[in-house]
């Protein structure tokens, strides 16, 4: 910036600062925005349909560019994790053994706990389903 002889102040700099770099980029680019929707809407009222189909032309180059793009980005990214787990598993096999075993066991422990606790429930249930008949056959018949 030039300095045009008088002193800002910090503030009066940075709403100047905000204006150039976020205001004027902004209404600039909501103006291309706004006149590329009017060619559009001109285009299709008025237009033949080879600019029509010009436009979805354009359109869909730029959907799938960056739809490209991406995919590209995650086919490298798995490849490396593909690389990664190659290496893994060739260079720790005696490891990977030992978490197996391990998560092995606390999975037959937790199997444990839960049947006794529905063993238990089915025990209870069980012993009302007992009570509930003996209590059906005592009542008197109806009628």
């Amino acid at each position: 910036m030039k300095n045009d002889g008088k002193q800002r102040s910090p503030e009066e700099q940075h709403r100047r600062q905000a204006w150039l770099e976020i205001g004027l980029p902004l209404g600039i680019a909501l103006l291309v925005i706004v006149a590329v929707i009017a060619w559009v809407i001109l285009a299709a009222v008025h237009g033949s349909s080879a600019g029509i189909s010009q436009a979805a032309a354009i359109s869909l180059i730029f959907l799938i560019i960056p739809t490209f793009f991406v995919v590209l980005i995650l086919i490298v990214l798995v490849s490396f994790i593909d690389y990664g787990l190659m290496r893994g598993n060739r260079a720790l096999p005696g490891v990977a053994q030992i978490v197996r075993s391990k998560v092995d066991t606390v999975a037959i422990t937790i199997q444990k706990i839960l049947n006794s606790a529905v063993s238990g429930v089915d025990a209870v249930s069980t012993w009302f389903a007992s009570l509930q008949k003996i209590f059906n056959r005592s009542t008197p018949p109806k009628g």
